[in-house]
């Protein structure tokens, strides 16, 4: 057995090896074409991958927000939404589709394709990198963001951050939330502060950015949208990071867990 994790262990080491140099040339050029393609607009187009749980109050956070110009995609990863027939499904993409005309809901059968199902922790360090992927495909926007589905933004998170990236001539911004009841320090890649995926607004073009599937390989905390935000940095994404008054996303446990983030994806797992 411990011939088996380290040779294991090895095979992990060489692809993280490959995928450094490879994104280290790669990412750099497309970030170069990329920027041939920017927009002007402020459509943004809102990424929401699910696993099939009620995503109510980040659905009501996102049709409350004051800059109203966004599409919506709901990618479900690997679930129907709980519903036990297609038809069902069918029937909840309508509701959705009748109540907002830019919603868009997409269900998948990516999860478990890839990713190390045994262990919770690699679970949520390899996240819906599929479902990611996948919505990037259709996004439409100038603009890209992203919430999960049990997280709340403040009303004021698209107004806020259009006009913070446009003051800062940033393609990139973040910022500081409040994840149950603290406010967390932000990440640093390579000099620049970036804070929780949930609080990102990014230039439309950078969707040539894809999520890293191997990401979970790695010996750091390579959580999939700490390990995009890093490539990034090191590709020289013009990035900002801005502490408001309020935060623009709150995270909370949900109903029966006590935490969040990890501990509470692992909680979740065991009241399976």
């Amino acid at each position: 057995m411990g011939n088996r994790r380290k040779y294991k262990r090895l095979i992990d080491q060489f692809i993280v090896a490959c995928q450094w140099c490879w994104y280290g040339i790669a990412d750099k050029v497309r970030l170069c074409l990329a920027r041939k393609n920017k927009t002007d607009g402020d459509l943004v187009s809102i990424i929401m991958p699910t696993i099939g749980r009620d995503l109510t109050k980040a659905l009501e956070s996102v049709l409350a927000q004051t800059h109203k110009n966004w599409e919506l995609i709901i990618v479900g990863d690997g679930c129907w939404f709980a519903f036990e027939t297609a038809e069902k499904v069918i029937a909840f993409r309508e509701w959705l589709r009748g109540l907002d005309k830019r919603i868009t809901v997409i269900s998948t059968l990516f999860k478990k394709i890839h990713y190390p199902t045994n262990d919770p922790k690699y679970q949520w360090l390899a996240g819906p990198c599929r479902a990611i992927n996948y919505g990037l495909s259709r996004v439409r926007g100038d603009w890209i963001a992203r919430i999960d589905d049990d997280d709340v933004w403040d009303s004021r998170h698209l107004e806020r951050a259009l006009a913070a990236a446009r003051r800062s001539n940033a393609e990139f911004v973040s910022f500081s939330i409040d994840l149950n009841g603290q406010r967390p320090v932000p990440d640093a890649h390579y000099g620049r502060a970036v804070g929780a995926v949930q609080s990102w607004l990014y230039r439309g073009y950078l969707k040539c950015f894809k999520v890293n599937l191997h990401c979970w390989r790695k010996n750091w905390n390579a959580v999939n949208d700490v390990d995009l935000s890093r490539r990034m940095a090191r590709a020289g994404v013009r990035m900002s990071y801005h502490i408001d008054a309020f935060p623009h996303v709150t995270i909370r446990p949900r109903e029966g867990l006590t935490e969040v983030g990890i501990k509470g994806w692992i909680q979740e797992c065991k009241g399976e």
